[in-house]
C-alpha cells in the first residue's frame, strides 16, 4: 500500500521536501495515484524510489505508478540489490541540498545516446548528473570542449553498472556544457545544481501581481497564464520565455515572458494566454543574470491540465495555506457560527462551521453544548479558553480528534 504511504508522507512534510521510498515490491494501491500526483504539483516535493524488487513485472499497473509519480516530480527509480542499499544511502545524503536546483528532467522508453547544451550561470556552486538505467554512462564537456575525468573534478556519487550512476561537479566557468549519457534501455536522466536563483510557478486566468492569488495546475479548456516568481535574479538580469516542455524532451509550447512586478528580493513575472497541452510538461525558463550570463531553470514537477469544475469550499481542521482565521486566544465570546465564502469566476460557495469554546478543558468538562446544534456534528468544533491549563500535547491532540 505505498502510494497511500507516499501521499501520507507528502501531507505532512513541508512542501518541498524529499521522499525516499524504499521497497521490494510494486504498489498495490496503484489507484490512487491520480489523488497522489496533484498533491505533488501542490507541494513540489520530489519522490525518489530505491526498489530491491518488483514482482517480475515491470509493465504491471502498479510499477508504472512508481515511474509516473518519480516522472512528476523530479525523481527516479532505482533498481539494485540490498547489498547495495548502503551505497545508495550515502548518495542519498549528499543528495539532499536546500538550495537544489533543477536543470532537466527527461525520461526515455527506449535505448540511446542523448546529448544536450545546457547554459551553467555563476550562480551555480555544484551540478549533479543522475542516470538510472540499464548500463549507465555519463560524459561532461566544458565550454571549451574538454571531457572533464575523475581526476580532474568529476565524483562519482553512485555507480551500480546494471541500473544506475550518478556524478557531481563543480563548474569552473560558466557557459554552454555539454552532457552526453547513454543506457541499454529505458532510463530517465535529472540534473540539479547548487543556486540561490530559482523560480516557482503558478496559474491564472486573469493578471496577478501576487503568486498566492494564482492557482498550483493549469486549467484545461480556458486560456490561462502561467506566472512565474524568480528569486534570487539581480538587476538587470530577466527572465526571456518559458518553454512547456516534455518528459522526453521535446518542446511544446514557448511563450515570451514580461515582467510584472519588481521587488528587492524576487521578480514577478507573466507569460502570455495559452491552452493547456494534454501531455504532462515541465515549465523550462529561460533567461540571462545579472552579468548577461544564459540562464536555465526547470520546475521540479511536471504539470498536467485538470478540468474546471464549480467552486467549493472545504473545512480542513488543521485550516489552509491561504485564507485562514486564526484566533489566538480564544474566549467564550469567541464561540458562535462562522461562515467561510470563496467568489472566483467559476461561482461562489460557502460552508459553515460552528465554534464552542468551553470554560473548562473539554477532555473533563460538563459545560453543554447550545442545543438544537445548528450544524451537524462533524461540523461542530470544541476547544478550551485560554484559562485552561490543561495545556498538554496529549489534551490538545484529543481536542483535535473532538
Amino acid at each position: 500500500m505505498s502510494v497511500g504511504a507516499i501521499k501520507a508522507a507528502v501531507e505532512v512534510a513541508n512542501p518541498g521536501s524529499f521522499i525516499y521510498v524504499f521497497s521490494d515490491a510494486r504498489a498495490k494501491d496503484y489507484h490512487k495515484k491520480n489523488e497522489l500526483l496533484q498533491l505533488l504539483q501542490l507541494k513540489q516535493s520530489q519522490v525518489v524510489f530505491v526498489l530491491t524488487g518488483d514482482c517480475g513485472n515491470r509493465t504491471h499497473p502498479g510499477y508504472l505508478a512508481y515511474e509516473e509519480i518519480a516522472s512528476t516530480s523530479s525523481g527516479q527509480v532505482f533498481q539494485l540489490d540490498k547489498q547495495q542499499v548502503t551505497e545508495v544511502l550515502k548518495w542519498v545524503e549528499s543528495a539532499i541540498q536546500a538550495s537544489k536546483v533543477h536543470l532537466l528532467s527527461v525520461d526515455h522508453e527506449e535505448e540511446g545516446e542523448h546529448t544536450w547544451r545546457i547554459p551553467f550561470d555563476p550562480s551555480l556552486k555544484e551540478v549533479t548528473i543522475s542516470l538510472s538505467g540499464p548500463g549507465p554512462e555519463i560524459e561532461v564537456r566544458d565550454p571549451l570542449g574538454r571531457v572533464l575525468q575523475t581526476d580532474e573534478g568529476l565524483n562519482v556519487l553512485l555507480n551500480i553498472p546494471d541500473s544506475a550512476k550518478v556524478v557531481a561537479f563543480k563548474p569552473e566557468r560558466p557557459g554552454l556544457w555539454a552532457i552526453k549519457v547513454y543506457s541499454s534501455g529505458r532510463h530517465s536522466v535529472r540534473i540539479s545544481g547548487i543556486s540561490n536563483i530559482n523560480f516557482r510557478a503558478g496559474f491564472s486566468m486573469q493578471p496577478s501581481l501576487d503568486l498566492n492569488h494564482t492557482i498550483e495546475w493549469p486549467l484545461q479548456g480556458v486560456p490561462i497564464s502561467v506566472v512565474i516568481n524568480s528569486t534570487g535574479l539581480q538587476a538587470p538580469g530577466h527572465l526571456d520565455s518559458v518553454e512547456l516542455s516534455h518528459s522526453s524532451g521535446k518542446s511544446l509550447l514557448t511563450l515570451p515572458t514580461q515582467l510584472l512586478s519588481n521587488g528587492s528580493t524576487h521578480q514577478l513575472w507573466a507569460g502570455p494566454p495559452f491552452h493547456t497541452p494534454k501531455e504532462r510538461f515541465y515549465l523550462k525558463v529561460k533567461g540571462q543574470d545579472h552579468e548577461g550570463n544564459p540562464l536555465l531553470r526547470v520546475s521540479g514537477v511536471s504539470y498536467s491540465g485538470v478540468a474546471p469544475g464549480g467552486l467549493e469550499v472545504i473545512l480542513a481542521p488543521e485550516g489552509s495555506k491561504s485564507g485562514t482565521l486564526r484566533i489566538p486566544a480564544a474566549q467564550e465570546r469567541d464561540g458562535g457560527l462562522y461562515t467561510c465564502r470563496a467568489v472566483n469566476e467559476l461561482g461562489d460557495a460557502s460552508a459553515e462551521i460552528q465554534l464552542v469554546v468551553g470554560r473548562e478543558c473539554v477532555l473533563g468538562s460538563t459545560h453543554p453544548l447550545p442545543l438544537p446544534l445548528p450544524l451537524p456534528a462533524r461540523n461542530l468544533v470544541s476547544v478550551c479558553s485560554t484559562d485552561c491549563n490543561c495545556g498538554t500535547l496529549e489534551s490538545q491532540r484529543k481536542l483535535r480528534q473532538v
